[in-house]
């Protein structure tokens, strides 16, 4: 109940969730790690999902979002399966199994 709960609060923070135009980066995306950027009147917002059981490794070195580069992200939300934590290090993230980052 808790992930949902905190999922619904986190899309409707962000409109861009919801009514953005969606484009994933396929550059890092693979058949484990899917992210996306999220428009909406102006604003972007990134989603870095780690859909694996599996810890993962996400380099976000050659991404931009609001005229931002990575390592200058914002974590505004992030959703857990488990007890462990998204670490963040400039512009690398290392994800959990199931979790999601959303960053602007």
């Amino acid at each position: 109940y808790y992930y949902v709960q905190q999922a619904t609060n986190i899309r409707n923070m962000f409109p861009e969730i919801a009514r953005g135009e969606t484009s994933v980066i396929s550059e890092i995306s693979n058949k484990e790690v899917v992210v996306l950027k999220k428009t909406y009147n102006g604003e972007e917002l990134l989603i870095v999902m780690n859909i694996s059981e599996n810890a993962n490794t996400v380099d976000l070195s050659n991404v931009s979002i609001n005229g931002k580069e990575a390592g200058k992200f914002e974590v505004v939300g992030t959703l857990l399966d488990t007890a462990e934590m998204v670490g963040v290090e400039g512009s690398v993230l290392q994800m959990p199994g199931y979790s999601i980052e959303f960053l602007k």
